[in-house]
């Protein structure tokens, strides 16, 4: 009997193995991330590197890269070592590693992605306009001279951002992140023309908070800033008192970091058959941010 019992566990390994490679070949791993500008062209690569199949585990290595589909170099380096998997009591258990996220954005910076513009049009819910020269006389005196005036700032990064998970998070795992911006101010030379008048520079040394959680089978996430140091870079107006500019300017880093948590709180879905759902899974932070 003892034999029988064998031959049916192997029959039925032999079985499983090849329905999860009919499926695991039914899977599309390259995935349009769907984002609006300026990150339209981010794709995820989820190609299974190597596959191991056990009568208990079946495990999956993918290539885990995200990129913009425009550089020659994505993806061109190889991922680092994961953090060991650990058993748990779940049915699927999916270790992310910080590189899916930190090669998206080294990708998106090589290729000018990272910048956003922020107008009047995105302060409007606001009872005081903060990109208004009337909100900046206070530190930049000199606008005075330019009263009622609604400025630009083009938010751009000058590093890649990076970004470090906590481990001891529980089941909505935490990632700080941290970044160098430069704000750059125009507004209307108002001579009739679309002619713009820049203002002033400033640079940031942002810091912010990431948290991720996932719904079916779709990741979401959402940013949340923590602090942004502040310094002068440039200014045609004086004296620029960077000291009292902190409010506006972190009014402004959150209508920015908003515009962004609009755009991945679409969230990420990740690559599965139609006939494949996944069932008891919660993501958490393990070493590297693991979903289970």
């Amino acid at each position: 009997s003892r034999d029988v019992e064998n031959d049916v566990q192997k029959a039925l390994d032999k079985g499983i193995d090849t329905d999860l490679n009919q499926a695991i070949a039914k899977i599309n791993p390259i995935v349009p991330l769907q984002l609006d500008a300026p990150l339209t062209n981010l794709t995820a690569d989820f190609s299974a590197l190597d596959v191991s199949i056990t009568s208990q585990l079946f495990t999956l290595n993918s290539r885990g890269c995200v990129y913009d589909t425009s550089d020659t170099h994505a993806c061109s380096e190889p991922a680092p070592p994961l953090a060991p998997i650990q058993t748990v009591p779940k049915m699927l258990s999916i270790t992310l590693s910080p590189y899916v996220v930190n090669s998206g954005a080294a990708s998106a910076f090589r290729m000018n992605q990272l910048e956003y513009l922020l107008t009047a049009a995105d302060v409007s819910s606001l009872a005081v306009n903060p990109l208004n020269t009337d909100s900046m006389n206070g530190f930049c005196p000199d606008l005075i001279h330019y009263p009622n005036r609604n400025m630009t700032v083009l938010v751009t990064a000058t590093s890649v951002p990076a970004m470090q998970i906590d481990p001891t998070a529980g089941d909505q795992p935490k990632a700080a992140i941290a970044a160098d911006v430069e704000l750059a101010f125009s507004m209307p030379a108002n001579n009739g023309t679309n002619a713009t008048i820049d203002a002033f520079t400033l640079g940031c040394g942002l810091r912010a908070e990431a948290v991720a959680w996932l719904t079916g089978e779709v990741v979401h996430g959402n940013i949340s800033l923590l602090s942004c140091n502040l310094t002068l870079k440039e200014t045609h107006y004086e004296p620029f008192l960077t000291s009292y500019a902190n409010e506006t300017i972190n009014t402004l880093m959150k209508l920015m970091i908003a515009k962004v948590n609009k755009d991945i709180g679409k969230g990420l879905s990740l690559p599965t058959d139609e006939d494949v759902s996944l069932v008891n899974s919660s993501l958490v932070a393990v070493g590297d941010a693991t979903l289970q």
